[in-house]
């Protein structure tokens, strides 16, 4: 295929296009939203000079908006679960749900900016508020119970947040027996707090 040339296929069934473009080497795309047929102008460098070659607007479409795909996928791969799994739907599983978190995160930055988290610290929240939801099961039919030792648990999720100190300084985690001094606090109780100890530090305290 010569540089610039394209072909495309249409399914009229479920309205999907394929388009195959001949670059310095050959694009595939499938676009349901762009009109393949439509074309402008680039300029490309040929033997002889510069030259102006067809490329289909699906691909002027790519090229204007990839940066957010892009940038979506790094953030997906940054801290990509990785934990394995041998039944052939997981991979499809934590796909989707690497996908809602980072989703998650990034509408929580976009309604308020003014509490805006960075991607780690929100999974740190979000792997806090699930491990206590799951504090409550019995283990072989005892009960853990937490509730009764610690009335305000159920407000954790809510009131009690780790984050980093605002002053910036290291304060001593105040779980009993350890030794750190981590940059993290507990922003209701204005105690330092590893983030390890953090859950701990309040299921096994009357706060």
């Amino acid at each position: 295929m010569d540089r610039g040339t394209s072909d495309r296929k249409f399914d009229t069934k479920n309205e999907i296009a394929a388009v195959r473009w001949n670059d310095n080497r050959v694009v595939s795309l499938i676009t349901n939203f762009e009109d393949t047929r439509c074309f402008t102008k680039v300029e490309r460098r040929m033997k002889g000079g510069k030259q102006k070659v067809n490329v289909p607007s699906c691909v002027v479409s790519y090229n204007k908006y990839k940066n957010g795909v892009d940038l979506f996928d790094n953030h997906m791969e940054t801290y990509f679960s990785s934990i394995q799994g041998k039944k052939w739907y997981w991979p499809l599983f934590v796909n989707a749900f690497e996908t809602s978190l980072v989703a998650a995160w990034k509408l929580s930055k976009f309604f308020a900016p003014e509490q805006a988290l960075d991607l780690l610290e929100f999974r740190r929240h979000i792997t806090i508020a699930y491990l206590g939801l799951c504090v409550h099961r019995n283990i072989a039919g005892r009960s853990l119970g937490i509730q009764q030792k610690n009335p305000d648990y159920l407000k954790l999720q809510s009131e009690h947040i780790l984050v980093k100190n605002p002053n910036g300084k290291q304060r001593r985690c105040q779980l009993k027996n350890c030794t750190k001094k981590p940059l993290t606090i507990c922003q209701k109780c204005n105690l330092g707090l590893c983030v390890e100890c953090f859950l701990p530090f309040h299921v096994n305290r009357d706060v």
